[in-house]
């Protein structure tokens, strides 16, 4: 009869925890990384969803990257005041902003991408292409973003 793991063990080995403990070690990587571009993680999401679906209402941005509403007006704020992005108002519904990428949100934004990927292959280097590739599938089993509507 094998001998149950201990408790240290046991909460070392928990899926949960593994998953909290890489996540910081990627999340701490690219903060470092991204500031030297003068972004952070989310704002360069934000960069690429508006690169990807147009301009989007800022609660659109929120749902779609899963951000409080006030950590996004203040990501916004940030891109806005850097030239990144453009904020207009909606004809349709005077409430509501439109945010627009500009063309050097989309310049700043490829340079992240590239920084991003390099990170990417550093963090992932000690996993063979086939590891990345089913880390990246059960990952997005338990997660899959939301889209903007």
């Amino acid at each position: 009869m094998p001998t149950p793991p201990d408790e240290a063990e046991r909460f070392l080995r928990r899926t949960t925890f593994l998953t909290a403990v890489v996540g910081q070690a990627a999340t701490d990587v690219q903060t470092k990384e991204l500031a030297a571009l003068g972004l952070s993680t989310k704002a360069h999401g934000i960069l690429t969803m508006l690169r990807q679906y147009g301009p989007l209402a800022q609660n659109e941005l929120s749902r779609t990257m899963n951000a409080a509403a006030s950590t996004v007006v203040t990501l916004v704020d940030g891109l806005e005041r850097a030239g990144y992005l453009t904020r207009r108002g909606d004809p349709g519904d005077r409430r509501r902003n439109a945010v627009e990428i500009t063309d050097s949100g989309r310049e700043i934004a490829e340079r992240a991408d590239d920084l991003a990927d390099h990170l990417e292959d550093r963090f992932l280097a000690p996993l063979t292409p086939g590891e990345r590739d089913t880390l990246r599938t059960l990952l997005q089993r338990l997660w899959t973003p939301p889209q903007p509507r």
